[in-house]
């Protein structure tokens, strides 16, 4: 579970006590007050220890208003970034053969080396668009949608590197159906939501 939805979930709960501290303080005697008080903190304190999470202030309101990108937005993030794709290894691909006779006659070395010229232009264009253009791709930036690492943080170089690396993880594509987050998702600890309006 993503940090920024735990640490929701005990905002929520220290916010009920002070609701009910409030509410209570005129009906119920101090000492009343305080026992139900200490109480519902032990609860708070056991539920932050279980997910490791006495090092943030639970008092302070979390940042934690993402909306997960739906499949239709993920999907279109995809095939909106294979098309950038598609045209840069075009690029790559003339740049290829215009020197491709100097260096070698063989085709299959020429398409071990093209194939590799697509995998280094995917991960250069993942990971400095995402890292570089708070999260977002091209394909991002139109469905409005961007990446997060899971505690709510922003994507850096060397986080966006990592997911762009998950990105060739076998039959990653498949790991979507059913559900609007991958395994380059799970695997990186990342996350893509909806941008804030």
């Amino acid at each position: 579970m993503p940090n920024f939805f735990i640490k929701k979930k005990a905002y929520t709960i220290t916010q009920q006590i002070r609701d009910y501290t409030k509410n209570n303080t005129q009906s119920n005697s101090p000492q009343s007050v305080t026992c139900v008080s200490r109480v519902s903190i032990l609860n708070i304190t056991k539920y932050m220890e279980q997910n490791t999470l006495l090092d943030q202030n639970l008092y302070d309101e979390p940042d934690y208003e993402h909306e997960y990108a739906s499949s239709n937005q993920r999907f279109g993030n995809y095939l909106i970034d294979q098309i950038v794709l598609y045209l840069l290894s075009s690029v790559g691909g003339f740049v290829l053969g215009l020197v491709a006779p100097a260096v070698t006659e063989e085709e299959l070395r020429l398409r071990i080396v093209s194939f590799f010229i697509s995998v280094m232009i995917s991960i250069a264009y993942y990971t400095l668009m995402e890292g570089g253009f708070g999260g977002k791709t091209i394909g991002k930036m139109i469905t409005r949608t961007h990446a997060l690492r899971e505690d709510g943080e922003q994507m850096d170089i060397g986080k966006s590197f990592v997911r762009s690396l998950c990105r060739f993880i076998p039959f990653d594509p498949f790991s979507f159906l059913g559900s609007s987050s991958g395994w380059h998702d799970s695997v990186s600890k990342t996350m893509v939501v909806k941008d804030r309006r």
